[in-house]
This record gives structure tokens, sequence and C-alpha cells, in this order.
């Protein structure tokens, strides 16, 4: 039940039976739950975010651009390797209607082994991973019924998973943007799903990413590939990718050359979509229950 990276081993046929089974057992299971009713459970979704007011006080300047053709994007970004804020392109997914209801989610995926991240963000040395049923992860973390009796727990996060690969009910609710088959026609697609506070510390991807917000909001906190250096990545290789500087609240005295970086402060909100060009840095936190899609692509 587990989506283990079987692509290598197995030809696609096989791997179409694998995911096949998989989805009728899936579909088996919620149904010998549903045996069993209990109440529907409903997101924890602020209807006022915190600190949104902070983050939109601070101008950027990454544009916003409404449905921006492919050849606007492709020569004015893309090309240019510049960040950009689009709006309009994901609002006619099926995911914008459904997502948000965690029934949903359970009953397409709720008995499904999923790898999650435990701990406030990757580069802390209290980080861990383990393995949970989706249900019980959308249950503990993200439900009105249950988050409140467990606010002591550790931040759990569904981060930078193959979802889609595993769960073909999920990859049906999303469409590859048009922005993406000028250059590349097999991206990768990541979920990421978790409550309020779930942080990706300041870091760099060496490919293109369209991040879509399908519900919830994120700061979003950027610089440029060119102020490398004044970001103090870690010296380790396996964390090289990642800078030692909170973004969200600088130590300019642990970290002086960090006051020579120009940094773009943006929330990302439901159905906006946020390019990320390669080696830019960005950090990004969770300001409510969030569900996010990357497609990372050459």
């Amino acid at each position: 039940m587990l989506g283990y990276p079987i692509e290598a081993q197995c030809n696609s046929g096989t791997i179409d039976l694998l995911t096949e089974t998989a989805s009728l057992l899936t579909n088996y299971l919620s149904e010998i739950v549903k045996e069993e009713p209990s109440p529907r459970k409903r997101l924890k979704l602020d209807a006022k975010l915190e600190d949104v007011s902070m983050i939109e006080s601070q101008i950027s300047n990454i544009p916003v651009l409404m449905c921006p053709s492919v050849q606007v994007f492709g020569q004015q970004h893309y090309d240019l390797k510049q960040p950009a804020v689009l709006r309009g392109i994901i609002e006619d997914w099926p995911a914008m209607k459904r997502w948000h209801d965690p029934n949903y989610l359970l009953n397409v995926a709720g008995e499904r082994t999923v790898p999650i991240e435990i701990g406030s963000q990757y580069s802390n040395d209290d980080w861990s991973q383990k393995l949970m049923k989706f249900r019980d992860f959308i249950e503990q973390n993200l439900c009105i019924e249950t988050t409140s009796s467990s606010r002591e727990q550790r931040a759990a996060y569904l981060a930078q998973h193959d979802l889609f690969d595993q769960i073909p009910a999920l990859r049906a609710d999303i469409t590859i943007p048009d922005y993406i088959g000028r250059t590349d026609t097999r991206p990768r697609i990541k979920a990421w799903l978790g409550p309020k506070g779930t942080i990706s510390p300041l870091h760099t991807d060496p490919c293109h990413n369209l991040l879509c917000q399908v519900f919830g909001a994120k700061i979003i906190i950027l610089a440029r590939p060119e102020d490398t250096a004044k970001l103090y990545p870690h010296d380790h290789f396996i964390l090289s990718n990642t800078s030692q500087v909170d973004a969200r609240r600088v130590d300019y005295e642990r970290f002086p050359l960090a006051r020579e970086v120009s940094f773009h402060r943006l929330t990302l909100r439901r159905g906006e979509v946020l390019y990320i060009p390669p080696k830019w840095w960005h950090y990004v936190e969770s300001l409510s229950p969030s569900f996010s899609v990357s497609f990372w692509f050459e």
C-alpha cells in the first residue's frame, strides 16, 4: 500500500497492474470503513490568516500575471529565469473543489501508507520521518475535531512525496500546466500537505518549479542565485543547497553578509501559482492547513 519507486524494476504494464490493484484494495477498505458511520471531518482552515498583513506590507516586486500566454511566460520568465505569480491557470482543476474536504481525501486515499516528516524543518537536528496511514495523518493534523486536542504534538508534514503516482484518483484531479509542455512533457509532480506552521527552510532546487496552491496560504521568501555566498549554505554536502539563514528572522550578527541580500516576500494564496526558476533560493511556511502541488521540470 506504500508508493515505492518501482519504475526501475518493473515494466509499465506491471506498474499499471500494481497501481490498479492498490486502488481496488483502497476502495474496498474504504467501503469497510464506511460501514461504521462517523461524523464528517472538517478542515481546520483559519478564517483570518495570521501574519498575512505583515507580509503584504512588505512590497514585493515579483510580477503577478493573469493567465499569461505560453509565449509571454517563456520569453519573459522561463528564458530569463525570473520568478512570477500566475493567476487563473488552475481554477478549473477538480482538486480546487474537492481537496479542501478531508472526507474526500480520506475516501480516495485514507487506507494508503505515506512517509511523513516529523519536526519543525528538515535542517534541524530533531527532524525525523515515519510511515503513517494517510487517514491518521489527516485526522491528527488537519481536522478541527482532533487538532485541538493534540496541540503539543510535533509538526508533521507530507512533503515532496510522489503521492500522485501512488493515488491515481488524486492525479486525475489535476492537469499539467501548458507552460511546462513547452520544454518538458514529463515533469516530476510532488505533493505538500500539512498543518499551519510547516516550514521548508531557505534552499535551492536545480530545476524549474511551478508551485500550485490548492488550499490554504503560504509565506514565500525568495533570493537570487547571485546571493548564494551571502546566504551561508551548510558545509555538509547533503545540505549544501540549504542556507543556515532563517529567512523569516535573519540573525544579522551571526550572518552579516545577509544584510546585502534583497529578499522578495509574498503570500501565495489559494488558486495562485508561483514560478520559481532554477537555483533561486526560497523559504516556504504555511499560514494555515495547506495543500500544494509542485511541478519540477527542465
